[in-house]
C-alpha cells in the first residue's frame, strides 16, 4: 500500500509537472518547483518503501540486472515514439489535408496489421538471428519511420503518410513482443510475474510521458511561431475587429491548439468574414506543420536513443522447443522411462 501511494505522489506530479509546465505556468513558477519536489519526494520514498517491503509491487533487487533495465528502457523509449505518432500525425491529417477525424483515425489501421504481421514473422526469426539483432533491427526501423515523418510537408498525400506509419508498425512489430521473451527468457518462472508487468508499467509511463513531453513541444513550437506569424497580421486588421483579435492573442497565449482546432472544422472558419480566415489559414497551416516536425524530431531523438541501449544488451540464449526444454528439466540426466 505505501508502496502504491509513493508511487502515484512520484508519477502523478512528475507527469503534471511536465504538462503544465510552460503552458499553464512558467517553469520557474512556484507550482511547477513544487510538483518537481514533490515528484522527486514520492519517487525516492518509493525506493526506500519497495527496499523494506516484504512484498514489493516492484523488487529493487530486478534493477542490478543489466538485462532487466535495458529491456525496460527501450520499451520506454520506443513507447514514446509510437505515442508520438499516433498521437499527432491524425493532426498532420485533419489540419493539413483536410480529412475528417475518423477518416484520420484510419491511419492507425495500416500501422497496427504491419505490426501484427512482423510480430508473427519475428516469432519465427527471433530463433534464428537472436534477441539482440531483431531488436535493434525493430527500433532502427521505427526510427526510420519517425525521420519520414519528419519530411512530411503541405503536398504530402494520405497515402504516402500512410506508408510512413506503416515502417512504424513493421519496427513495432519487431520489437515489442521480443521484449517479453527475452525478459522471460532470462528470469525464472517465480519472477516472469513480476518482470513482465513491470515491463508493461515501464511501457505505460513511457506513453504518458511521451504524450506530455511531446504535447508540450507542440503546444510551446506552436505559440512561438503563432506569436511570429500571426500576431503581425492581427495586428494590421482595422479597430472593428478588436474583439476577434483580442480572443485569438489570447487563445496563442493560452491554447494554441485551440487555433488548429479551426483547422480541423471547417464550419469555425465558416463563420469568419471569408478576408480574415483566407489570410488566418495559410499562416495556420505553416505553423502547424512546423510545430509537427519540432514533435516527430523529438520523437525521433527518444527513439534513437532507445536504439543506443540496445548495444548494451547482454546475448540471451533462447529455448528452441520448450517441449524438450521441459522434458530436459523432468529427466535432467536423460535416463529412459517406462512406457507401462
Amino acid at each position: 500500500i505505501a508502496g502504491m501511494f509513493t508511487m502515484m505522489v512520484g508519477t502523478v506530479s512528475l507527469l503534471l509537472a511536465l504538462s503544465l509546465g510552460g503552458k499553464d505556468y512558467d517553469w520557474n513558477s512556484w507550482q511547477i518547483l513544487c510538483l518537481f519536489a514533490l515528484a522527486a519526494i514520492g519517487l525516492v520514498s518509493f525506493v526506500i518503501v519497495e527496499k523494506k517491503a516484504k512484498e514489493p509491487i516492484l523488487p529493487m533487487y530486478l534493477f542490478k540486472n543489466r538485462i532487466f533495465i535495458f529491456l525496460n528502457l527501450i520499451g520506454f523509449f520506443m513507447t514514446i515514439g509510437m505515442f508520438g505518432a499516433i498521437t499527432f500525425v491524425p493532426f498532420f491529417m485533419q489540419g493539413i489535408i483536410g480529412v475528417s477525424a475518423s477518416q484520420s483515425g484510419t491511419i492507425m489501421t495500416p500501422m497496427m496489421i504491419s505490426m501484427i504481421i512482423t510480430s508473427i514473422i519475428g516469432g519465427q526469426l527471433v530463433y534464428k538471428v537472436g534477441i539482440k539483432l531483431q531488436i535493434i533491427a525493430g527500433m532502427f526501423i521505427m526510427a526510420g519511420g519517425l525521420f519520414l515523418l519528419t519530411t512530411l510537408n503541405m503536398d504530402t498525400s494520405k497515402l504516402v503518410a500512410t506508408s510512413y506509419m506503416v515502417v512504424i508498425g513493421l519496427g513495432l512489430g519487431f520489437v515489442m513482443p521480443t521484449i517479453t521473451l527475452a525478459l522471460q527468457e532470462s528470469f525464472s518462472k517465480q519472477e516472469l510475474g513480476v518482470v513482465t508487468s513491470s515491463s508493461q508499467f515501464f511501457r505505460s509511463i513511457g506513453g504518458t510521458f511521451g504524450i506530455t513531453v511531446l504535447g508540450a513541444v507542440m503546444n510551446s513550437q506552436s505559440g512561438t511561431l503563432l506569436t511570429k506569424k500571426l500576431v503581425p497580421f492581427l495586428n494590421t486588421l482595422p479597430t472593428q475587429a478588436g474583439p476577434i483579435v483580442s480572443k485569438l492573442k489570447e487563445m496563442i497565449t493560452d491554447n494554441p491548439e485551440g487555433l488548429f482546432q479551426m483547422l480541423f472544422n471547417p464550419q469555425t472558419l465558416k463563420q469568419m468574414p471569408a478576408a480574415l480566415s483566407n489570410q488566418m489559414v495559410p499562416i495556420l497551416k505553416n505553423s502547424l506543420m512546423d510545430s509537427l516536425h519540432n514533435v516527430f524530431f523529438t520523437g525521433l531523438e527518444f527513439v534513437v536513443i532507445g536504439a543506443a541501449c540496445t548495444f548494451f544488451l547482454k546475448s540471451i540464449n533462447l529455448s528452441n522447443k520448450k517441449g524438450e526444454k521441459q522434458t530436459e528439466q523432468e529427466n535432467p540426466k536423460g535416463i529412459a522411462t517406462d512406457s507401462n
